[in-house]
């Protein structure tokens, strides 16, 4: 596998490679190819190595596996009349879809797949993502952009990178980017995976006919190709926590260094990114919906927590039930077309002034305008976006009381996680 192979000279918006900056790769890495910040051209690039499992709402796409290695580009786009030296603000947009499919750095398998103890690095998609955050902030003065004034900003999977971006390193250090929006962040609550991760990494082993890694760092691209296919889209799924695949599935996890714990405990401990100037945070109201389990889910209830928690306790397991069920099912993504609202075939919207209000203020927010929203502290308060306008309102006892049911879950040893 050559997740870093030789790339064509003359690209314009090229990433650096994460084997080269931020860790080892699954396969042995080639020398990068030159890299020509001249006149600008457009250069066609690919998704990295993707698998769409059959449920995903994504047709054609669903049920199958493209993209290819050679896949780590940046797409720049500039407004017209924009130059060198202008400064103006950037957003940096991070793509979701499960850290599994139709994005820039590397999904599934060979993005996520870690054993521990080997000499590899856990969080390789991860480190792509940094890598590009830096390139941002390196070169996009070239384009007329300021490099001090980078919002960085995703939704689902994306925005969870981003979640983890500010606790990188237990909060050391110093990020390419100034603010950042997530939207749904899917951040996989997992703290101690060893030796779920020891029996999926034998799993793909034994399904590459190799006995060891650099077998598979010997293999070629269509055998990661095909190990995608299996796992994602053949394998029957049950790794909670928003990613696909057997348990532990293919995502983050808590490897004690780049990502020290979950960013629950890392905010708890004051060990983030305090050089951050902003930084907002945004779900939409009903977040589950087409994402649950396809079985009936009072009757799948507790099969579902025992696959998350294989070691939770049956009262812990009441515990949970009794809070998530009373939430009603929920729509995820759907902000994404306010975001990106363009019209009613492309993106189609409920209501077009409330589109319009929500990208005024994200422009808002990029152009660095001082937003008049409330912090949330003590009070619990947040922005509601409804069909009338923006709404500031209060966390209801029962939402609030989930969440601390959650944390409470998520935070204790005992349940395996």
């Amino acid at each position: 596998m050559l997740f870093f192979p030789k790339l064509p000279v003359g690209l314009l918006t090229i990433l650096v490679l994460a084997s080269e900056t931020h860790g080892k790769a699954t396969s042995s890495p080639k020398p990068p190819g030159l890299v020509d910040l001249g006149y600008a051209k457009h250069v066609p690039t690919n998704n990295c190595i993707s698998s769409a499992p059959a449920g995903a709402p994504f047709p054609p796409y669903n049920g199958t596996t493209w993209g290819q290695e050679d896949c780590l580009f940046l797409a720049v786009w500039v407004p017209e009349g924009i130059r060198p030296g202008h400064s103006v603000p950037v957003l940096h947009w991070f793509v979701g879809s499960a850290f599994a499919f139709g994005s820039k750095e590397m999904l599934g398998v060979p993005g996520w797949a870690y054993l521990p103890g080997e000499d590899m690095t856990a969080n390789l998609g991860m480190h792509d993502c940094l890598a590009a955050a830096e390139w941002t902030s390196k070169f996009i003065g070239w384009f007329g952009g300021g490099p001090d004034r980078v919002t960085i900003m995703g939704q689902s999977a994306g925005a969870g990178i981003i979640g983890l971006l500010t606790v990188l390193n237990g909060g050391k250090g110093k990020l390419p980017f100034q603010q950042a929006f997530i939207s749904s962040p899917d951040i996989p609550p997992r703290r101690n995976l060893i030796d779920r991760q020891k029996r999926l990494f034998q799993m793909i082993l034994d399904e590459a006919n190799c006995t060891a890694l650099r077998c598979l760092r010997d293999s070629p691209q269509e055998t990661m190709l095909r190990l995608n296919q299996h796992f994602i889209n053949e394998v029957p799924g049950d790794a909670g926590g928003g990613v696909f695949g057997p348990a532990p599935g293919f995502g983050p996890v808590v490897d004690r260094s780049f990502i020290p714990d979950m960013p629950l405990v890392l905010f708890k401990q004051g060990r983030y990114h305090k050089e951050l100037g902003s930084f907002i945070v945004g779900s939409v109201a009903n977040e589950g919906m087409g994402l649950s389990h396809e079985t009936d889910m009072p009757e799948y209830f507790p099969t579902l927590v025992r696959q998350i928690l294989p070691n939770a306790s049956s009262e812990t397991t009441a515990d949970i039930q009794r809070y998530i069920l009373s939430a009603p099912p929920a729509v995820h993504g759907q902000d994404a077309f306010y975001y990106f609202h363009v019209d009613q075939n492309t993106t189609p919207v409920e209501d077009i002034e409330v589109a319009k209000a929500f990208q005024r203020n994200l422009l808002w927010f990029i152009n660095g305008r001082k937003m008049d929203w409330p912090v949330d502290g003590g009070d619990k308060q947040f922005i509601n976006v409804t069909a009338i306008g923006f709404e500031t309102g209060s966390v209801l006892a029962a939402l609030q009381a989930r969440c601390e049911m959650i944390n409470r879950v998520l935070l204790n040893p005992a349940n395996g996680l």
